[in-house]
């Protein structure tokens, strides 16, 4: 929301090697889905949208890519938010250039390790298969519980699971080999 905040997180970017485009707002920011992002970093409040409304386009367009919220304050919930879907790390104002920089490196990482072994990948396709909603659920809670480093797949497959998305549902069940 704040031009001089855009700029400084702009050239720690740009120092660290990353290429960058700035939005203006969160329309601005949802505009520019085109461009098939690495990554949103995006603040909470601004004057025509908030950050959780660039989160839920992001997610239903690529559940995969990192958002990281950056703000004045803690993440606060809208009151109508229905989905699974959280930052995947949020920062408070005024950002130094080590917690942007490992927040982004954390993000990254974070995609890269969060899917359960191929065995249970299985059981989970057997389930999509069978159209198991119960069963589903179960499973992607059990997962989280027992796997943590898999929870932002498991929110990934309860936000598909809440909205009886089944194709994304066999998309997140596929073998990585696919």
């Amino acid at each position: 929301d704040d031009e001089a905040d855009r700029i400084l997180m702009r050239d720690i970017l740009l120092g660290a090697g990353y290429q960058v485009s700035l939005a203006e707002g969160a329309l601005g920011a949802i505009a520019m889905q085109n461009l098939k992002p690495d990554a949103v970093i995006t603040d909470q409040y601004m004057a025509d949208g908030d950050g959780w409304q660039v989160l839920e386009h992001f997610r239903e367009n690529d559940g995969e890519l990192p958002v990281i919220l950056v703000s004045r304050t803690r993440p606060h919930l809208p009151a109508a938010w229905k989905s699974h879907e959280q930052f995947d790390r949020s920062l408070i104002k005024p950002v130094s250039s080590a917690a942007l920089l490992d927040a982004l490196d954390s993000a990254f990482m974070q995609k890269r390790g969060t899917r359960p072994s191929d065995v249970r990948l299985a059981e989970l396709r057997q389930l999509v298969q069978a159209g198991e909603v119960t069963l589903i659920d179960q499973w992607a809670r059990s997962i989280k519980a027992a796997e943590p480093a898999c929870t932002r797949y498991t929110d990934q497959v309860l936000d598909a699971l809440v909205k009886l998305d089944f194709e994304r549902l066999r998309a997140l069940a596929a073998s990585e080999s696919k």
